[in-house]
């Protein structure tokens, strides 16, 4: 299936807000409203698509740009709280 048209497909289903098609890792990222996310998982289910990977997460309504110092700041926080194990995920609107 050519990526493109089923990105337009994936658009088609009720509840689903955006698609990206991650053409370096081969994936496609659907987001919808979170009270529609069930109802989209068994949509897609229905027309035999493979779901990998399902989750909620927060989207930024806006993001912002750093400065490099910032930036730097932001990878070692982001570091260190990705080696807790007493955290699970970690969102940011750092574009």
């Amino acid at each position: 299936t050519d990526p493109e048209m089923l990105v337009l497909e994936l658009m088609e289903i009720p509840g689903v807000v955006d698609v990206k098609w991650d053409q370096g890792d081969e994936y496609i990222e659907v987001n919808c409203e979170r009270n529609q996310f069930s109802d989209v998982n068994s949509k897609f289910t229905e027309n035999g698509y493979k779901i990998v990977e399902s989750s909620l997460g927060w989207v930024p309504n806006e993001t912002m740009s750093l400065s490099s110092d910032d930036e730097q700041k932001l990878e070692n926080l982001l570091e260190a709280l990705d080696e807790s194990d007493e955290v699970a995920n970690v969102w940011h609107n750092s574009a």
